[in-house]
């Protein structure tokens, strides 16, 4: 069985082959405006997701690096807040072809998006209490040495 630290490795690893991956299917090969769930509305999005992307692979490669605690809290806070940021923005925008008859699936993304916002959220949380968690730790180091 894995490590605490390798599975966190790998788990970085995964992450930034998928950030990598996303980025050359979303505009590269077969690029975005091939996909016929995307409507003309995805140019509005492409944008903030391109940098949540890029963001999150360099934050993956970096923490492969060097993890500190420190940096890995900074790190997912960043990464969780620009997630959060691109899903409210699928959200408002919803640039899905979701006609379909007898089925509101305009409403289910968005109670999907929702749910996904909530552990967006809850990512950012996570990130900043581990960041105040080394800071104060550290506080506490420096008054007693």
């Amino acid at each position: 069985m894995a490590s605490d630290g390798t599975a966190r490795r790998l788990g970085r690893a995964a992450a930034a082959a998928v950030c990598a991956a996303l980025l050359w299917a979303v505009n590269v090969s077969p690029g975005w405006q091939s996909w016929s769930v995307l409507t003309e509305e995805f140019a509005r999005v492409v944008g903030v997701l391109n940098v949540s992307l890029a963001i999150g692979l360099v934050t993956n490669v970096v923490l492969l690096v060097r993890a500190t605690p420190l940096l890995a809290g900074l790190g997912d806070a960043v990464t969780a807040t620009l997630s959060l940021v691109v899903l409210a923005k699928l959200f408002v925008v919803l640039p899905f072809d979701v006609d379909a008859e007898g089925f509101d699936w305009g409403l289910a993304i968005r109670v999907l998006l929702g749910v996904a916002m909530i552990g967006a959220f809850v990512g950012v949380v996570a990130g900043l209490g581990e960041v105040a968690r080394v800071l104060h730790v550290r506080g506490h180091l420096r008054e007693r040495g």
